[in-house]
């Protein structure tokens, strides 16, 4: 082996271990760039709450009331909760459906983006469940709540004649003492 064909297969192997080095060197400054920019997924939707007037219902806390009178409005609203529990905005892939259990008790109309509601009473006392469910990356999610229609009060007051019985007698005059 002559000294220029050394020279040559030293030379070549140093090429490639600087090209080693050099594609190293590349993978560890791309592994440092996703450390430093805390690459995240997109928050995922692991829960649907509803918060009716404005009050989350926590453990213990006894069904919502609405009152029966025809001017007594509810909002509820679906709040999308991460899987730690934090409120977060995320669209659904299409407006989320409410029911009521009973319709004899109360309608619901949904907001036109379909994350709110109206609930108003239309008849009788008695408990009802709202329901709002929707698609998150393809996830059914459900929420519901328990409401109750109680009295709202004395609305008016109605006067009804009574017949009055017959007369009784007049009682008698005490007889006067006889001498």
């Amino acid at each position: 082996m002559t000294p220029y064909m050394i020279f040559m297969v030293v030379f070549f192997l140093s090429l490639a271990l600087n090209l080693v080095l050099i594609a190293m060197m590349i993978a560890y400054a791309i592994a440092r760039v996703h450390k430093h920019l805390k690459l995240k997924r997109a928050p995922q939707v692991q829960k649907l709450i509803l918060s009716i007037n404005g009050l989350l219902k926590n453990k213990g806390v006894p069904m919502y009331q609405l009152k029966d009178a025809a001017d007594q409005v509810v909002y509820a609203i679906a709040k999308e909760l991460d899987q730690a529990g934090n409120v977060i905005s995320v669209a659904p892939d299409a407006p989320p459906v409410w029911t009521v259990s009973d319709a004899t008790l109360a309608t619901i109309t949904p907001a036109a983006d379909g994350m709110s509601a109206t609930i108003l009473p239309v008849g009788p006392l008695g408990a009802f469940k709202v329901q709002v469910s929707a698609m998150f990356g393809g996830k059914a999610i459900l929420a519901s709540d328990d409401i109750q229609v109680v009295a709202s009060g004395i609305a008016s007051i109605v006067i009804a004649p009574v017949v009055p019985a017959a007369a009784a007698p007049a009682p008698a005059a005490p007889a006067a003492p006889t001498a």
